[in-house]
């Protein structure tokens, strides 16, 4: 995962020096902003797939009635 991390920060420096965001963004705040909102937002529709997945494994059976509520409420929001 860290080699990851660098990898990925090595790219970014590169595109920032060599200023290839231009071809779509006017700087590269705008860039990077815009890149990692998509990709933050990605992981997490991807996070909330997988919560969803879980929800419909559970057992049902065991929960308070809290917990029933608070699940009957993000499957409705969700």
């Amino acid at each position: 995962m860290e080699r990851a991390f660098f990898e990925a920060g090595k790219a970014l420096a590169e595109l920032g020096d060599r200023r290839l965001y231009r071809s779509s963004h006017r700087t590269f705040e705008e860039y990077c902003r815009d890149r990692i909102s998509r990709v933050y937002s990605s992981a997490l529709e991807e996070s909330v797939q997988k919560f969803l997945e879980m929800l419909g494994k559970l057992n049902r059976a065991y929960l308070t009635d809290l917990e029933e509520k608070v699940l009957s409420v993000l499957e409705f929001e969700i």
